[in-house]
């Protein structure tokens, strides 16, 4: 049977006999620390003295003591090894990124010209689909006019309704972002031109 001594005096460096070493004893129980033999009510023992938490200056040392049948395996090994092995699992360390610094400012033309693009973006995806939207508004239109006395049914209809309230106003803005584009488009080509007929009435 092993015996703990939890309150034993460690053994100085300088003491004879001692060797680091990883004990495995059956029972399937595993240590590592500084061992050397000793007799105990008299019979030799084997005493393994176990650097708790892997660093017995601040946390001290737990102290074993095995009888010779009870050990399966011994292996030497070294300090370092062996302080190693009991120290408490550490999760990694978690460390937050810093913020990213804003490069941006409404006042910059950087911000401009990133919201011109994705203004324009976006109109350039939904100008395929104008004749589409156009339509929607149109039987949109012509179910709030017609439908209370051609389709009342249809007209109350809860989950038309809902919808109805939802894809309204995303086609609505939908269109006019995209009206609102084609005006900016042919202003500035209007502009273009006024610009080159200058150039060229300039330098001709």
């Amino acid at each position: 049977m092993p015996q703990t001594d939890l309150g034993a005096p460690p053994a100085t460096p300088e003491s004879d006999g001692w060797e680091w070493a990883i004990v495995e004893v059956f029972g399937h129980r595993k240590h590592a620390g500084r061992t050397r033999e000793e007799e105990r009510f008299g019979a030799k023992l084997l005493r393994v003295d176990i650097p708790v938490k892997g660093d017995a200056a601040a946390n001290g040392w737990e102290t074993i003591y095995y009888g010779g049948a009870s050990i399966f395996s011994f292996s030497l090994s070294d300090e370092d090894t062996c302080k190693r092995i009991n120290k408490p699992y550490e999760p990694p360390a978690r460390r937050s990124l810093p913020a990213p610094e804003d490069h941006f400012d409404a006042s910059d033309d950087d911000a401009d010209d990133l919201s011109f693009c994705a203004i324009s973006a976006a109109a350039m995806l939904l100008t395929p689909y104008k004749p589409l939207i156009e339509q929607y508004r149109r039987e949109r239109e012509h179910m709030d006019a017609f439908g209370p006395i051609i389709d009342p049914t249809l007209w109350k209809n809860p989950e038309r309704q809902a919808v109805d309230a939802i894809m309204g106003p995303l086609y609505e803005a939908a269109l006019l972002l995209v009206l609102t584009y084609e005006k900016q488009i042919v202003k500035t080509r209007a502009a273009l031109a006024t610009v080159q007929k200058s150039e060229e009435a300039t330098h001709g």
